[in-house]
């Protein structure tokens, strides 16, 4: 007896339709939440990419009072300010938009991933779906 339940296929088994029902309504609801979260990923890969755009006016602005400054007298602290504000929020906009880019990555991958089990799902049930 404990050869045959070893030896037993218990991949071939048939599925309750109500299983599948309810594996197929979980990897759909799996699926919408990628959708989700990538529309917030690209939303969020858009506000920094315009933080980064902003932070690169920044360092334009700094070099062109840097250079009228040293042409006049006016006030010695103000680029310098603007430089150091402008190179601690640098690194970390750019680090955050690759850290975006990469979860936006993951999640294609993930989309694709879910869209085959989806399909191996609904042919094992007879369903077939796009």
């Amino acid at each position: 007896m404990l050869v045959y339940i070893q030896s037993a296929d218990t991949t071939s088994r048939p599925v309750h339709p109500a299983q599948q029902k309810a594996i197929t309504e979980r990897i759909e609801r799996l699926l919408k939440e990628n959708e989700y979260q990538k529309v917030l990923t690209v939303r969020r890969i858009a506000a920094a990419t315009k933080k980064q755009q902003a932070q690169d006016r920044l360092m334009l602005l700094t070099e062109f009072l840097a250079s009228r400054e040293s042409g006049r007298g006016s006030v010695s602290g103000l680029p310098n300010a603007l430089v150091r504000k402008a190179t601690l929020v640098e690194a970390g906009v750019k680090d955050t938009v690759a850290e975006l880019q990469h979860k936006l990555e993951l999640l294609e991958l993930e989309k694709l991933l879910l869209q085959s089990q989806l399909r191996n799902a609904s042919k094992d049930s007879g369903i077939i779906r796009n």
